[in-house]
């Protein structure tokens, strides 16, 4: 399971360009049940976007699976940020 995407970075509007130290915790989820990877990215910005990447290689029992992506906030802003065009791809093989 491989997920990519960006979080805009929210902007904090303050004076004299000053940046914001941003960090996110990044991780995929079948069934609202957490997998083992976690891909952390950070960035120090005030605007923009901040691009991540993290997969997952794993025997999936039969059935129906819901992958997402769930990501936590640890940067020093005000502001959330927000999570923007995220593709959750799942392949592999049948036996």
């Amino acid at each position: 399971v491989i997920a990519n995407g960006q979080v805009f970075v929210a902007t904090e509007g303050t004076a004299n360009g000053a940046l914001r130290t941003s960090i996110y915790d990044v991780r995929i989820l079948d069934n609202s049940t957490p997998l083992d990877s976690v891909c952390t990215v950070s960035v120090e910005t005030n605007n923009g976007y901040v691009p991540f990447h993290t997969s997952v290689r794993k025997v999936f029992t039969a059935g129906d699976h819901q992958f997402r992506v769930q990501i936590r906030d640890r940067s020093s802003g005000k502001i959330a940020s927000q999570v923007n065009q995220t593709i959750v791809c799942a392949y592999g093989f049948v036996r």
